[in-house]
């Protein structure tokens, strides 16, 4: 049987989707490598949402294609959908199918073009007709070679979307599933490229959610996160909310109904800005024991005029107003959150800002990362007004330092307390390490090995440096 290796980069979204082409292939007779065997084909499911990820998603390529000779290579997500002509020039590339195309058609296709060849009798074998994975003539199960493709030959799929990927059984290797219920974005956010690759916007049906996280849990998943590219828009063909044509709370009616099909697993959100905050979202929240007290608000920056030239449609105050509401609905909720550091334009008193608004908030976690242009966002036309380099390193370690005081603090309100944490590793020295539902590191020394992916009930005791430290309480499993 022909093998298969996927691998992915990038955000939640992306991780779904990977999970989704693996459940596809193997539908189409395709087993996982196992490392005994040949690789058959490799996918990517590639991001580009920064130069670096780019990056990253080209090495990965060549890594993969030097590892497999012979096998082929298919580059799937945001890269794929962003610079195809940049991949067809990357030795080994067979297929390229980005947000735009029709990923399952092409992979279904490949998939059974590799499984039913012969070997070939020789390179021209793999060159003739239109250089087509669908024309690729004789290719071996056991170990095809494809190599003799021609760079500039690469076919390119037009027209279609990820949509029709097989729905998940199991989410692999982890202990907690994504649950992917929204594609697409057309904010245009001044820094962001992904409203240029992922701009339809699209969301699944409720009833094919539901039944996702049913199965899901069946097969013993006890998180369940919901996860889309811009997670507030769910059930809107827009982000933009002068544009939608009622005031209902869809995301907040999914929310309601997730809790129900979870059972007793959790469910977790990812994403929002802060005017997806609404008050129907936080008593959902409130009333379901199973929701977790926890959400990413991603702020960007504290300053106003930052911004308004970020294009994020949101205030200083309005991000500070929907954080007040949020610890008036939920006991000690965690927070945590985005911040761009040297955003072209930002000085000292737009920084100032973020550090104080991070104050306030009383920030969990800050994902900080100094601002990097992405090309084909309106940003990246902005670097004569980027801060130096010193002074983002500068600034970066202000925030660092002021996260760092925050997440102490916040990791401190809980010692003493009983908490519901979900084993997802072993523990260095014995015992496991997990996450609550606010999402804090524990480790738990005395946890048996046996109870990795449980639910278990524990006392928190004190706050380390990479975390929080309990032990189990009786009756633990929860």
């Amino acid at each position: 049987m022909p093998t298969f290796v996927v691998t992915t980069l990038g955000c939640k979204v992306n991780q779904y989707e990977a999970a989704a082409i693996r459940q596809t292939l193997r539908q189409a007779g395709w087993t996982d490598s196992d490392g005994t065997q040949p690789v058959a084909m490799c996918v990517v499911h590639s991001c580009c949402v920064t130069s670096t990820a780019a990056q990253k998603s080209r090495q990965l390529i060549r890594r993969l294609a030097a590892a497999h000779p012979g096998a082929a290579i298919v580059v799937t997500g945001c890269y794929a959908t962003a610079e195809p002509d940049t991949l067809r020039h990357i030795a080994g590339v067979t297929v390229i199918a980005g947000h735009r195309d029709n990923v399952t058609e092409q992979l279904v296709r490949l998939a059974g073009s590799l499984r039913r060849a012969n070997p070939p009798a020789g390179p021209a074998n793999a060159t003739g007709g239109d250089n087509s994975a669908a024309n690729a003539g004789p290719v071996a199960s056991s170990a095809p070679s494809i190599r003799a493709f021609s760079s500039q030959n690469v076919k390119v799929f037009r027209a279609g979307t990820t949509a029709n990927l097989a729905p998940l059984q199991r989410f692999d290797d982890h202990h907690r599933a994504f649950v992917k219920v929204q594609d697409g974005c057309d904010g245009f956010c001044a820094y962001c490229i992904v409203p240029h690759l992922r701009d339809r916007l699209d969301s699944r049906p409720r009833q094919a959610i539901l039944d996702e996280i049913r199965r899901l849990t069946a097969v013993g998943h006890r998180e369940i996160v919901l996860c889309g590219v811009n997670l507030g828009a769910y059930g809107r063909p827009t982000v933009h909310r002068d544009r939608w044509d009622d005031d209902a709370d869809r995301l907040a009616a999914l929310v309601d109904e997730a809790a129900h099909a979870a059972g007793d697993a959790r469910v977790r959100l990812s994403s929002l800005g802060p005017l997806d905050v609404t008050d129907e979202l936080l008593a959902v929240m409130a009333r379901h024991d199973n929701v977790c007290p926890y959400l990413h608000l991603s702020l960007q920056s504290g300053s106003t005029a930052v911004l308004a030239r970020m294009n994020r449609r949101y205030t200083a105050a309005q991000y500070l107003e929907a954080v007040g509401r949020l610890r008036a609905a939920l006991d000690r909720p965690s927070i945590t959150t985005d911040v761009i550091v040297g955003f072209p334009g930002e000085t000292d008193d737009d920084f100032a800002a973020t550090l104080e608004v991070a104050r306030q908030a009383g920030f969990a976690r800050i994902h900080s990362f100094p601002f990097s242009p992405r090309k084909g966002t309106a940003a990246a036309r902005w670097d004569a007004d980027r801060p130096s380099r010193q002074v983002v390193r500068r600034r970066c370690g202000q925030l660092a330092a002021l996260e760092a005081e925050l997440a102490r603090a916040h990791l401190a309100s809980f010692v003493g307390q009983t908490v519901r944490v979900l084993l997802e590793g072993l523990r260095e020295g014995g015992g496991a390490t997990g996450l609550t539902d606010r999402y804090c590191r524990l480790d738990l020394p005395d946890a048996p090995d046996d109870a990795l992916g449980c639910l278990v009930r524990a006392e928190i005791t004190a706050v380390t440096d990479t975390g929080l430290l309990g032990r189990l309480v009786p009756a633990a499993l929860a």
